[in-house]
């Protein structure tokens, strides 16, 4: 199971990366089954290293209050709606669930 997108998407500092050379078995024998390269000359890492100024510069080391807000608003509003499904056999909240 390849999850190199994932990893490549969900890591903006080295830091992950440098930790998996420590575990570092051998190459891969079998051919990628995706089209993605994540070459350090190619798009998505050239992308990545732009992005990441930006980045730093404008996310801080926490949530903000209001992302916390809309979280918990997302998550109140799921399980209203999904007890509300259950509790009148309505498709419709759940489907808004």
């Amino acid at each position: 199971m390849d999850i190199t997108e994932s990893f490549e998407c969900s890591h903006f500092t080295q830091l992950p990366e440098n930790l998996l050379k420590k575990f570092y078995v051998k190459d891969i024998t079998t051919p990628r089954t995706t089209a993605f390269t994540f070459k350090d000359d190619g798009f998505f890492r050239t992308l990545k290293r732009k992005v990441k100024p930006i980045w730093e510069k404008n996310s801080g080391s926490a949530p903000t209050v209001q992302m916390k807000f809309i979280i918990d608003s997302l998550m109140t509003g799921f399980f209203i709606f999904m007890f509300s499904a259950a509790r009148f056999n309505n498709y419709y909240f759940a489907l808004i669930a």
